[in-house]
Formats: C-alpha cells, sequence, structure tokens
C-alpha cells in the first residue's frame, strides 16, 4: 500500500469490512512514517482504526516460490494481539482458511512472510483480519504488501466472483435472489450477447453487458422453487472473449414436505383450527382439516397436533430432502364424565343399594332397589350419587359432591353445572 496512487482508496476489486460494526474499517489517506522501508521518507499506509478490521483481495494466482510479505506494527506500546491471514480457493464454498497467525511486538516493526506453494496454479483469494483494540484511537498499520500476480489476459476474459452459489432452503412458491459479481480481467473489452439459465427454477438479471478493460457488472440470480425437490442448473454467459461461453454453477432446495388431514376419532369428522407444530415452525388445519408445511429435511423430526378438546397427538418422522410425507391423524375427544345427580322423593328413597363409597350424608352406588321395587341404574356412566332418609340428614342440610374419579378442572375452559334434586 505505497503510493499516492490509491490514496484513500483500495486496489481494484479488493473488498475493505468493518467487522466490529463500530463504523471504522481500513483506512488508506494517511501518510508518515509507515512501517516499510519505502517513502521518501514519508509514504502511504494502511491503518485500521480500533482493530478488527478485515481486507479481502482480488483473484489471485500463485505460482511456485510465491508468497505473501506485508510490514505490521501497531500504535499501542502495550499492544500484543494478532494478524491473521486467510486464504481460499474461489471455487471453493468453504470458509477461508487461516495460513498465518502473526503477533505485533508494540511499535516494533514486523516483516510477514507466508508461502502460497499449497496453492500453486489454483485461483484463490486473500483476507487479512486484525484484532480488536482497546479503542478507535488506537490503530494497527499495514505497508509494503507484495502479493502474487493478478489474473490478468492479453484477451477478455470473465470471470465469476463465485464459481457456484448455493441458494439453501428456499420455501416453494416464494424466491430468492443473490447478486455477485462478474468481471472482465483481461486487457481489452468484451461485450457480453446472451445470458440464460438451463432450469427455469433460475433466471439472471445483468446490469450491463459492455465490461471495458478491468471492469465489472453486477449479476442478480434468483431462485423460484415451486416444490421442495433439490434443484441445480447453471448460468451460461455467452460473449466475444475466448473463454465463452463460462458457466455459472447453482443449487438450491431440497426440503421435505408433509402433509395430512386431523379428523374427531370417534365420529369421523374433519377438526379445523388444529395446531401443527414441528418443533421450529407452526400451522393450522383448515376447514377441511387438511394442513401442508415445507421442512428443512432434518432426520428424525418431531410433530405435536393440538386442539382445545382433544387429547394431544405427537409422532416423529424421519425426513430426508425432497421427501414427501402423508401424515393422516384421528385426535381422541377428552373424556369429561358426565356428573349427574340422582333425587328421590319421599317414601320412594327407601330401599337397599350396592354401595361402592359412602358417609352418613350420602352414598355413590351402582344401582338402587326403591322400596316400591324399581331398579334405578345410572343416567350415565357407571356410579350414582343419592341421599337416602336412611343417610340420617335433614332436608335442605348443606350437602357436597364427591366422584369416583378426579377430574381436574385447572384451565378449562366453560362452566361446571350440577342439577341437584334434593328433597
Amino acid at each position: 500500500f505505497q503510493g499516492a496512487s490509491f490514496a484513500g482508496d483500495l486496489p481494484w476489486r479488493w473488498v475493505n469490512e468493518d467487522i466490529d460494526g463500530d463504523g471504522d474499517s481500513w483506512m488508506f489517506n494517511y501518510s508518515y512514517y509507515g512501517p516499510g522501508y519505502t517513502g521518501d521518507p514519508i509514504g502511504f499506509y494502511a491503518r485500521s482504526p480500533g482493530g478488527q478490521n478485515q481486507l479481502e483481495s482480488r483473484t489471485l494466482l500463485p505460482v511456485s516460490g510465491d508468497s505473501i510479505i506485508f510490514y505490521y506494527n501497531s500504535s499501542s506500546s502495550s499492544d500484543s494481539g494478532s494478524f491473521y491471514v486467510k486464504a481460499k480457493q474461489v471455487s471453493d464454498q468453504s470458509d477461508y482458511t487461516t495460513i498465518g497467525t502473526l503477533q505485533f511486538d508494540s511499535h516494533t516493526n514486523m516483516r510477514a512472510a507466508i508461502g502460497l506453494s499449497a496453492y500453486t496454479g489454483d485461483t484463490i483469494k486473500i483476507r487479512i483480519v486484525d484484532d480488536a483494540m482497546e479503542n478507535n484511537s488506537s490503530y494497527h498499520r499495514l505497508d509494503d504488501m507484495l502479493l502474487p500476480a493478478y489474473q490478468v489476459s492479453g484477451t477478455g476474459q470473465l470471470v465469476f466472483e463465485e464459481e457456484i452459489i448455493d441458494f439453501g432452503l428456499v420455501q416453494p412458491n416464494t424466491s430468492a435472489s443473490i447478486t455477485t459479481v462478474l468481471t472482465n480481467m483481461g486487457a481489452v473489452g468484451t461485450t457480453i450477447s446472451s445470458v440464460v439459465s438451463d432450469n427455469v427454477v433460475f433466471s439472471a438479471v445483468l446490469d450491463n453487458s459492455a465490461l471495458l478493460a478491468e471492469t465489472a457488472t453486477e449479476l442478480t440470480i434468483t431462485f423460484s422453487p415451486v416444490d421442495g425437490s433439490a434443484q441445480h442448473g447453471n448460468i451460461i454467459v455467452i460473449h466475444d472473449a475466448p473463454s465463452s461461453p463460462d458457466t455459472l454453477a447453482l443449487s438450491g432446495g431440497g426440503m421435505a414436505y408433509i402433509n395430512g388431514a386431523v379428523t374427531n376419532n370417534e365420529t369421523g369428522q374433519a377438526l379445523d383450527s388444529v395446531t401443527v407444530y414441528t418443533g421450529g415452525d407452526t400451522t393450522n388445519t383448515n376447514d377441511a382439516g387438511e394442513y401442508g408445511y415445507y421442512s428443512a429435511p432434518t432426520g428424525l423430526s418431531y410433530i405435536q397436533f393440538t386442539k382445545e378438546g382433544y387429547n394431544n397427538a405427537t409422532f416423529t418422522v424421519t425426513l430426508s430432502e425432497g421427501d414427501t410425507a402423508i401424515l393422516n391423524v384421528a385426535l381422541e375427544p377428552l373424556d369429561i364424565n358426565d356428573m349427574y345427580f340422582s333425587g328421590f322423593e319421599s317414601g320412594e328413597d327407601q330401599g337397599f343399594s350396592n354401595t361402592l363409597l359412602g358417609v352418613s350424608a350420602y352414598v355413590v352406588a351402582d344401582t338402587f332397589f326403591s322400596a316400591s321395587g324399581d331398579t334405578i341404574l345410572p343416567a350415565s356412566g357407571t356410579t350414582m350419587l343419592f341421599f337416602p332418609d336412611s343417610g340420617g340428614y335433614s332436608n335442605n342440610e348443606v350437602v357436597w359432591w364427591e366422584s369416583d374419579s378426579i377430574f381436574d378442572i385447572a384451565g378449562a375452559m366453560g362452566g361446571l353445572y350440577f342439577d341437584l334434586d334434593v328433597n
């Protein structure tokens, strides 16, 4: 970064990023004594206010014996932070690999030399990232960087910023767009005559079809899936340079689809507004009891169906990329036993019963035989509650109800009603 030729600017196609979001990134307009050896005696160098910033090179073509070389120091007398030098092949979708970690030694001018023999013959990019500093009044300095040759052709030569674009999971019947850069790395201009896709779910729009030497334009690709199947395709660029046609590989999709219907287990009637919870997403059944949603292919997936007044139903389903799974469910209504009271008029409440539970004021029984010989059975369920005179209670005395089972009414909707006939 020596000389005023790019004072205040980066070299062409470099990227300057403010990683820590403090509003300051690498600056190039500072002319003073730098850590390098060029200058007369003062030259330009790069500085990183507060640290935690990143520089990314344009594409490079290392040959055997190439290295990245630069000088660096810190404005802080107590700084022992680090510089990280990272590299990646342009065609590789994985993240950058750290190929060198350099430590600052306060104001001391340091020289870095990191070999690139592992990338000989590849098309690569380099990133330089520095540690954060105590405040933005402190900064790291970078000077006199030497790199492998840029990729420059004597004719027009188009290069995609990325050789492969993966859209990941996109909901069907929606769309997602990614903008990339198409660069003419050649020494002469190039005209693009056609940009086409070989898969209808991918489309592309080019900003500018006429590229002068060492200029770039944006290419926006849109992925519009109609189902969850995995999709692959290519954007094919036809132009008047020797490398025509150039191809950008694309992929996306691969979601799983789950659908079905939910009914009442006793009546077979369709149930609407059933909540279908998938462990991350939620949907509901429609008026016909039907539901459907797309899910990430997460292997074993948890699915739960819930509706007020019904028992929950929970399942696990194995989902793979592009699967369609049909899961029909029948929910069982909650079994709320009817609560009732059978009263007996004076004279008729004499008799005997098969007592299940009794105290002095009432009895719970499954059968009652009246004095007149009638057999009285519960109106519903298996037992009934009554108060025979032989129990020794007085009319209009305060009585209470006791069931043969427990029903928790906490959080229940509606009312709890007793129809008591006590004489």
